[in-house]
């Protein structure tokens, strides 16, 4: 197989209840005085929400309405981590010394026709709204319903000595209904981009703390990021994730290494004894490893060098015998798909039955290779319909060929039958390729899967040193540097 809370705030600090509006108590476990340090390291792109906290602060000692209409006393915050938005939200309230209060969506067409009286007893404070039904364009219904006459009027309007603002954060801002972000609603829109890969992996090894950790792990932010970026793409995941690895580390007494964070994202964070997998025979095994192998090294052959695959490993799973991860530091140091990536993905789909072919005869390949072929048929059928790509554009043709391409969902039965032709026709010749490929480096398939007999797993580290015995690549001390040998 070939892989490419809502929070409630209440402590000792928490404010009485307090009833600012006729039939609305503002319940403590919303309401928190913020005390500690200003912290912002934590955090990716802070720099914008910084600046929003000292402008509020000149808006309330300035006491006046046109220096708040400049400044934004209601905000919309968008990013992808939304619990790490609210997080923010609360740093920015404690940098600017105003309370924080946080409204569940539920409770907030409550507060539609007086929002701001309903918190002025709190104020300065920063009120933040949960985003739901009634801000979604999801519901117009429930947005109409809860909507007062004059409503952004209302909204608008802010005391200037006893200062409510509010903030909607949200995952995207084309959720938000259009009435939302108008003038007097929330009229000050900041963007807090997505971390990228270094700080989410120095992130996680920050959640680490106090355990120990092999090199691969402690020198591996990049790698480590992308990884959690491709398989556990949330923060709520990558939380689980690293308790995950601290029991591990706490239950073997060991150092954690990148294959432990590899095995997590592969097989997720049930555990299982060893009677819930099923025993393979050494014939199986034997098969599994070749057939892994084969994946690997065409990954490293056709790429002269450049993607050594992250994790190969023929552990069996529920839902597979073996897996081989590619390198995603290399994916992502492409800056375009291109149809020489196109003949990379398709060759390391098809290389794992390829060496079956070749190790065990024609009638000895198995059913293992399903998901691959399966992959690598919607992929070059995506390209040949959607990006103009061509089955022989290797050769230097047919370059011109598919340039009327079809928009998504419009393939009838004659362009179906047509790109299915390219596809087969395509499959079938990288297929050859590969086969002649992996005859060539018999030797490096022969050791990569005899490696994986006795051990097996094979992280990166350890492929790059069998690939370049055979001259593929050569290791530099700054890491690795490709080769064509």
């Amino acid at each position: 197989m070939w892989s490419i809370m809502k929070k409630w705030f209440s402590d000792s600090q928490s404010a009485n209840v307090s009833e600012s509006k006729e039939g609305l108590d503002i319940p403590t476990q919303w309401i928190r005085d913020l005390k500690g340090e200003v912290d912002w390291t934590r955090y990716y792109d802070s720099e914008l929400l910084r600046g929003w906290a000292d402008d509020i602060v000149v808006a309330y000692q300035e006491h006046a309405n046109e220096v708040w209409l400049l400044k934004g006393a209601n905000l919309l915050l968008i990013g992808d981590e939304v619990d790490t938005l609210s997080e923010m939200v609360q740093m920015a309230a404690r940098q600017a010394g105003f309370r924080h209060v946080r409204v569940p969506a539920s409770s907030v067409p409550e507060l539609i026709d007086a929002p701001r009286q309903t918190f002025e007893s709190l104020a300065p404070v920063v009120v933040q709204l949960d985003f739901g039904d009634w801000c979604s364009v999801l519901d117009e219904a429930e947005l109409i319903a809860t909507r007062p006459s004059g409503w952004r009027e209302i909204w608008q309007a802010i005391d200037p000595q006893r200062p409510v603002v509010f903030v909607l954060c949200a995952e995207d801002g084309g959720l938000v209904h259009q009435d939302w972000r108008k003038f007097g609603a929330f009229d000050r829109c900041i963007h807090v981009q997505t971390p990228n890969a270094a700080f989410i992996g120095q992130r996680f090894l920050s959640w680490l703390h106090g355990c120990s950790m092999h090199e691969s792990m402690a020198s591996s932010q990049q790698k480590i990021g992308l990884r959690l970026q491709s398989e556990l793409p949330t923060v709520d995941a990558q939380r689980l994730a690293a308790l995950q690895m601290k029991r591990v580390a706490a239950s073997q007494r060991r150092a954690l290494q990148f294959d432990d964070l590899a095995n997590l994202a592969i097989r997720g964070s049930e555990e299982f004894s060893a009677a819930a997998v099923k025993p393979s025979s050494e014939t199986t095994r034997r098969k599994t490893a070749y057939h892994e192998a084969g994946h690997a090294c065409i990954a490293v052959i056709e790429s002269q060098g450049r993607n050594v695959p992250d994790y190969c490993s023929i552990v069996p799973a529920r839902d597979f015998a073996g897996i081989v991860m590619q390198s995603l530091s290399y994916v992502d140091s492409l800056e375009e798909f291109t149809f020489e990536y196109l003949l990379l993905r398709t060759r390391i789909a098809l290389a794992g039955r390829a060496a079956e072919e070749i190790y065990f005869g024609p009638s000895g390949i198995s059913s293992g290779a399903n998901s691959d072929l399966s992959n690598a048929s919607r992929l070059s059928f995506h390209m040949f319909a959607h990006s103009g790509f061509h089955p022989l554009m290797e050769k230097g043709e047919g370059t011109a060929v598919n340039l009327a391409v079809i928009d998504r969902g419009e393939v009838d039965e004659l362009q179906n039958d047509r790109i299915q032709r390219e596809v087969r026709q395509f499959l079938a010749t990288q297929y050859e390729h590969v086969i002649e490929t992996l005859k060539t480096h018999r030797d490096f398939v022969n050791a990569v899967a005899e490696r994986l007999m006795w051990d097996p797993v094979i992280d990166q580290q350890e492929m790059t040193q069998i690939a370049s015995q055979f001259g593929l690549i050569t290791i530099s001390i700054d890491g690795v540097q490709a080769s064509v040998k």
